[in-house]
C-alpha cells in the first residue's frame, strides 16, 4: 500500500492574510513540520521586501523558537496555548452532576470562566514578559470575585469554591 498524502495549508498574516502555503505532507509527518516549513519559506519574502519584523507568534514550536531567534527576533507563543489548559480546568470546576455539587463544583464559579480566560489575555498582554508580574496579576484575578472588591459577577463566598478556583488558576 502506498503513503498516505495530505495537504495542509498554513497562513502567515500581516494585518491581514500575506501569503498561503500549501505542503504535500505524508501521513506520518507531523503538522509542526509544515508550520516550520511555512514559517521558513515565508518570513525570507517578509524581509525582503522591507518590512521590519521585529517579534514572530506562533503554535509551541522549539524549532520555529530556534529559527525565529537565529534570525535575530523575538519569539513569542500564541496566547491561546497559554490559556487553553485553565479553560479545562475552569470548566471541571464550573459544572458537573448534582451529585458532587459543592464538593468538586461550584455554583458559584458558573459565571467565572468566561471572564477569568479574558482576564488571563488581558495578563499576559500587560505583564510587560515579567513572569514574576505575570503571575501576580493572575494570583490577583480571584480577588476580582471576592467580597470587598466591586465586582460585576456574583461575588465568590464559600471558602471551598474560593480554594478550588484558585488552584485552577
Amino acid at each position: 500500500m502506498g503513503v498516505v498524502k495530505q495537504k495542509y495549508i498554513s497562513s502567515v498574516y500581516l494585518n491581514k492574510l500575506y501569503q498561503q502555503v500549501v505542503a504535500d505532507v505524508t501521513e506520518e509527518s507531523m503538522k509542526a513540520a509544515v508550520e516550520y516549513s511555512s514559517t521558513e519559506f515565508v518570513l525570507p519574502q517578509v524581509i525582503a521586501q522591507g518590512l521590519n519584523i521585529t517579534e514572530v507568534a506562533h503554535g509551541y514550536q522549539a524549532t520555529i523558537k530556534q529559527y525565529v531567534q537565529q534570525l535575530g527576533m523575538v519569539n513569542s507563543y500564541d496566547t491561546w496555548h497559554g490559556t487553553k489548559n485553565v479553560a479545562k480546568q475552569l470548566h471541571r470546576i464550573c459544572a458537573s452532576t448534582v451529585r458532587t455539587r459543592d464538593r468538586t463544583w461550584f455554583t458559584e464559579l458558573f459565571d467565572k470562566a468566561r471572564c477569568t480566560k479574558v482576564h488571563l489575555y488581558w495578563c499576559m498582554r500587560n505583564c510587560c514578559g515579567n513572569p514574576d508580574c505575570l503571575r501576580a496579576m493572575i494570583v490577583n484575578i480571584s480577588k476580582h470575585f471576592q467580597p470587598g472588591y466591586v465586582p460585576q459577577r456574583k461575588p465568590l463566598t464559600m471558602p471551598a469554591a474560593i480554594s478550588v478556583y484558585e488552584a485552577a488558576l
